[in-house]
């Protein structure tokens, strides 16, 4: 059919009288379906963890408690359009995510604006396209700033072509604006701005290169240059890939020597250029626009220039490390980093930025003073009013010249999420596999359709000719009629050439496109698609939701490919002539040559059992089916044409594939939009925690005096998205990493898994307890994906077929029948936790909580230490979390040598550490030695649990995962070591140790072992030599189960804390039983819940109870004495006491593990009062 015919098709009214096109028809049930496919069940999706903060922080802005852009949630605009719409409609989950849902639906119909370039049919398979894709479908429902930024570089992009083709001033302020808007929307605006300016300084070469330069040799030296600055810059990224100050190796100086010749090129290049067509490039629209965008985001890319002073400062300094030579300025330099806003970075910074600001405005300036003060303020303008908040935020303009990009580009190098560059390779088609297909057809389609013929460019003007033109520019411009750089009546006297476009055919409008040139639009989207997958897949930070960005230039392809083919096929013939009954019967066909293929891989005609029989069945079937079906297809060929059956064939292909992307869509958006089986649902929150949002309501409603009055704790791992679920809440409080039981106690708390052992302890038996899921992610197997891996999944039929259940479906049962993986909902491999705890007394009044029936009242076992408990304070603390001196991870053991100096086991930090008596560091040795993939060195640890010291100062270690004992010095030099693995029986064999956890040395000399893991203690001579051993596994006297601590009385006797039998031991040095009394406590079997024991020269002793964070204090014959500690960080709690040793003068060292510090305490005299 014509372009005429399908022109009057479209613009047929569709009822007389009626003035509705059939075009703009089909463009209303577009918008009508959109608007429903993006505001159906809206509000339904909990909020995942990303969204909260947007609606929160967006709702705090409509609340009247400010808001300050940060970088870290990108551009402001989507929180003002957020806390706009709550203005108007309310705030709620779906009011939050409408202003993003309206945006998606205009994308949808903006390719109507694209109708000049993609063709009328084009736009409207293009917006088609938009309408069903599954990702974009997703996440215009789902409150981010892709979708904004997607319509914002729309805009731009439609307004640059405007302005290539017409040149009018407005569409450059439109360009202005949009720009504007898509970085104040997300920092993907870089990418879309590289994209674009590499299209249009392209463009600009390749037409400067066509214009007669009239000067051959400046031409040749153009040319030289341009290739100079390429082999540079190859140079500069070379050696930035190999050193750089992030690795610690500076950049290389021949890397350096190549940017600095690219640089120099580039000048060289721009000087020729000026030279060589100083008369003709006020005539190039192209150079309009680079000048334009450059000047307008030249801010933008202050942290590349911030970025390349620190190198440059990294280089000076690398070289010259004597820092007596180098000024402090270098140094200051090689620090400098974007988001520092402190002195002096912030001096340089501002510096750098306004060095920056200036080169714009002067460059904007020079260009065209009318034009573009005009575009700097309108860009301006949004900018400044969104970035400060509507000028209340000053700090705005800084962290959003600077700080946006800045952050972006450090985010690069975290690579947030891990992903393997393959990422969108892997995930884009599951979902968007329909533009995938087209764009890969389309470059195809051109080279079949002449592509040689479509670059061809047109006939160079003559000399004479630009000479005129540029008489008559000069003349207007004196007039007043033409700025500086404008296209003026030259095109007049040169209609081959309409700025920077190849001829009138070049964008086409909705005329048939055959035999023009290669439409520039497409040109562009090619480049466009191919630069996105190069970009983002580079990119460090590969996530879900950049897909949309890729998809986005394959579907305006594949809309014009459609558009191109629907406009090939003469429907004329094929409707005369029954053509469209191919479309019917090609699915029938393809379904039997699946039958057919499917038989045949089976074998038919192997015998005359039941399956063999069905097998041979469906072989003749599917034979029957293709002779007949074949036979009707080939028949319908012949009478439409070769042609018009091929083009039918391809687009009943597409067809389906749109049918299967609704499918899909359907499925991901309304089905699974919570669920990790969707590849592109990532880091969401589960649907538990809209359940405990509704259990909350209802017990507020019914037992906490009205609607969301009752009170509620949430902390830190579970405060997204419940920050925002719970703004209404006036007596919900929000407790930090450490915090009290005041913070921690109410009716309802809500804990995040890292808070469980933080909370759990204040509550005791008070509490119903509900596990959710919290967050969770969706299948990563592909990062271990390889060739072999793929072309085995591939090949073999049965993983072929989970793959396909996983696409179809999202059906994992096959795929974890193959790999012994479990993937459904209630044992989903990749997720977190968090815990709703309801006080019983407050559940109790409900009937149907989910706890069942009102039980009756139970009687607690008293605790027996409770009447004892003595409320104390350290009297000193020292320590904290880290690495440096001083500083512990997971301090275990602890010691005090005759004279005083005390020695701890900084377990997870693998060391050693020795301070006095008021805590001051005095030295420290070891490091970890590899375990277990390493057999340790000397000196090194493995997790070392105890420490020991000797009547002459030397100090024993019990390295608990290497297996074995060390000796050292009082100053940290090794002496000796013995001890190898061996497990689970007395009489194994001497220093065979399972995971020995305490040492302790006797007032014999000996060392004796505590060998954990084969319930024995092992008793040795100073120098290793193994003496006697005695325990084994057992509940009888002597034996023993999981002993730990080890201290010795004044007497001699050996007091060993037998934890699993959960009784404190008291034996002769030989192993022999004298008595044993029971602790209360030591309940959890946990790894990092071991007791361990000491005994002062009163024979008190003192036994630690770390899962009830208290120490016990025993008389010698195990009558209870006091107890002291509760959870807590403060000077008179503990969150996990683990060792625990008396001074000389009878002060009682402990170590709290958890808090990662210890603390000394004054002991009491006397029993319970």
């Amino acid at each position: 059919m014509s372009d005429k015919q399908t022109e009057s098709w479209l613009d047929r009214p569709i009822l007389k009288g009626v003035g509705l096109n059939w075009e703009q028809g089909l463009y209303l049930l577009i918008i009508l379906l959109c608007l429903a496919s993006r505001l159906w069940m809206l509000g339904y999706r909990v909020q995942s963890h990303d969204e909260s903060l947007h609606t929160k922080f967006s709702w705090d802005l409509y609340a009247g408690l400010g808001y300050r852009h940060n970088p870290m949630m990108h551009g402001p605009f989507l929180f003002h359009v957020t806390a706009f719409s709550y203005f108007l409609f309310g705030d709620s989950d779906f009011t939050a995510r409408l202003p993003v849902a309206l945006i998606g639906t205009v994308l949808v119909v903006f390719p109507y604006l694209l109708r000049r370039y993609l063709g009328r049919g084009g736009a409207l398979m293009t917006s088609l396209l938009l309408l069903i894709s599954p990702s974009i479908t997703y996440y215009s429902r789902y409150i981010r700033m892709d979708i904004p930024a997607i319509l914002w570089a729309m805009v731009v992009i439609w307004a640059l072509f405007r302005y290539l083709e017409e040149g009018r001033d407005h569409y450059l302020y439109v360009l202005a604006g949009g720009l504007s808007l898509m970085y104040a929307t997300k920092e993907v605006a870089s990418i879309y701005t590289m994209i674009i300016a590499f299209f249009l300084l392209g463009l600009f070469i390749a037409r400067a290169l066509m214009r007669p330069w009239g000067r051959p040799r400046a031409e040749v030296t153009f040319v030289a240059a341009l290739v100079g600055v390429v082999l540079g810059l190859l140079v500069l990224a070379v050696g930035a890939a190999v050193g750089g100050p992030g690795e610690g190796v500076p950049l290389p100086f021949w890397g350096l020597a190549g940017g600095l010749f690219a640089l120099l090129a580039l000048v060289v290049a721009a000087v020729v250029l000026l030279y060589g067509l100083r008369r003709q490039l006020r005539t190039f629209r192209s150079l309009d626009l680079i000048v334009l965008i450059g000047t307008l985001c030249l801010p933008f890319a202050s942290p590349l220039a911030i970025h390349l002073a620190s190198r440059l400062g990294s280089l000076v300094v690398a070289r010259y490390p004597d820092p007596q030579l180098v000024p402090a300025f270098w140094s200051n330099l090689a620090n400098l980093r974007p988001l520092n806003y402190y002195s002096p970075d912030i001096y340089y910074s501002g510096t750098i930025l306004a060095l920056v600001i200036a080169a714009a405005i002067l460059i904007g300036l020079i260009w065209d003073r009318r034009r573009w003060a005009v575009a700097a303020a309108i860009h301006t303008a949004i900018f400044l009013l969104l970035f400060t908040t509507v000028f209340t935020n000053g700090a705005g303009i800084a962290s959003g010249w600077v700080g946006s990009v800045g952050y972006w580009l450090e985010q690069q190098e975290v690579e947030r999420g891990g992903q393997p560059w393959f990422y969108y390779l892997v995930v884009l088609p599951l979902y968007d596999f329909l533009p995938l297909l087209g764009a890969l057809i389309a470059p195809i389609y051109l080279a079949v359709k002449g592509s040689v013929g479509m670059f061809r460019a047109p006939r160079r003007p003559s000399v004479q000719m630009l000479q005129q033109a540029s008489t008559q520019t000069s003349g207007q411009a004196s007039s007043g009629r033409a700025s500086s750089w404008r296209v003026s009546s030259w095109r007049a006297s040169v209609p081959a050439r309409r700025g920077d476009h190849g001829g009138s055919g070049d964008h086409g409008g909705s005329g048939d496109h055959r035999g023009s040139p290669l439409p520039l639009f497409i040109l562009f989207t090619l480049v466009w698609a191919l630069l996105s997958w190069v970009g983002y897949s580079y990119a460090g930070e590969r996530m879900a939701w950049l897909v949309v960005h890729i998809t986005l230039p394959m579907i305006l392809l594949t809309g014009w490919l459609l558009g191109r083919l629907l406009e090939a096929v003469d429907w004329k013939k094929v409707r005369e002539r029954h053509g469209w009954l191919l479309m019917l019967l090609l699915p029938a066909l393809v379904a039997a040559l699946a039958s057919f293929a499917g038989a045949m891989g089976q074998g038919p005609f192997q015998g005359v059992e039941l399956d063999q029989l069905l097998t041979t069945g469906t072989f003749l079937g599917g034979l029957v089916g293709l002779v007949f079906l074949g036979t009707l297809v080939g028949s319908l060929w012949v009478r439409i044409g070769a042609r018009n059956g091929l083009l039918l064939t391809a687009l009943t292909a597409f067809l389906a594939l749109g049918l299967l992307t609704v499918r899909i869509a359907y499925r991901f958006s309304f089905i699974n939009f919570d669920r990790p089986a969707e590849f592109l649902v990532y880091a969401h929150e589960g649907p538990d925690v809209r359940t405990t949002m509704e259990q909350l309501e209802e017990l507020s409603l019914r037992v906490g005096g009205g609607p969301r009055l009752i009170d509620v704790t949430y902390g830190p791992d579970g405060s997204w998205p419940f920050t925002w679920y719970l703004r209404d809440y006036p007596n919900a409080r929000f407790y930090g990493e450490q915090p009290s039981r005041d913070q921690v106690l109410a009716s309802a708390i809500i804990a995040g898994q890292p808070q469980w052992s933080v909370v759990e302890p204040y509550l005791g038996d008070d509490y119903y307890t509900f596990d959710y899921f919290y967050l969770w992610w969706p299948v990563e197997d592909y990062r271990q994906l390889t060739w072999e891996r793929l072309w085995d999944w591939l090949t073999d039929p049965q993983k072929r077929a989970a793959l396909w259940q996983i696409f179809y479906n999202m059906d994992y049962t096959l795929y974890d029948e193959i790999t012994g993986g479990h993937h459904t909902p209630e044992s989903w491999p990749l997720h977190s936790k968090f815990r709703f705890y309801v006080r019983k007394d407050v559940a109790d009044r409900l009937w149907d909580f989910g706890v069942g029936p009102v039980p009756e009242p139970s009687v607690a076992e008293p605790d027996p230490y409770a009447d004892g408990w003595r409320s104390l304070s350290a009297r000193q603390v020292w320590g904290a979390e880290g690495n440096g001196l001083g500083e512990f991870v997971w301090p275990r053991g602890i010691a005090v040598s005759p004279d005083g100096f005390v020695y701890v086991a900084d377990s997870q930090n693998h060391r050693i550490q020795k301070f006095t008596a008021e805590g001051i560091f005095v030295a420290a040795w070891g490091s970890f030695g590899g375990c277990p993939d390493v057999l340790p060195a000397p000196g090194t640890f493995c997790e070392p649990w105890d420490v020991a010291v000797g009547a002459d100062g030397s100090v024993y270690v019990a390295d608990t995962w290497a297996h074995r004992v060390q000796k050292f010095t009082a100053d940290g030099d090794f002496v000796t070591q013995w001890g190898t693995f061996g497990q689970h029986r007395i009489g194994l064999g001497p220093a065979a140790f399972y995971g020995p956890r305490a040492v302790a040395v006797g007032p014999d000399g000996l060392v004796y072992v505590a060998d954990t893991g084969n319930k024995r203690v092992q008793v040795f001579s100073p120098d290793g030599e193994f003496l006697r051993e005695w325990g084994g596994g057992g509940s009888a006297p002597g034996q023993l189960n999981e002993p730990v601590g080890l201290a010795f009385g004044p007497d001699g006797q050996v007091y060993v804390a037998d934890s699993w039998n959960f009784r404190l031991q008291v034996l002769e040095p030989d192993g022999e039983p004298v008595r044993e009394w029971s602790i209360s406590g030591w309940d959890n079997p946990a790894v990092e819940e071991k007791p361990f024991v000491a005994v002062d020269a009163e024979r008190r002793v003192y036994v630690t109870d770390p899962g009830h964070y208290r120490v016990l204090v025993f008389d010698a014959e195990g009558g209870y004495l006091y107890s002291f500690g509760q959870f807590g960080f403060d000077n008179g709690s503990f969150a996990l006491p683990m060792g625990v040793a008396v001074g000389p003068d009878g002060s009682l060292y402990v170590t709290d593990a958890a808090s990662h510090r210890v603390m000394v305490f004054t002991q009491l005299e006397g029993t319970i009062p």
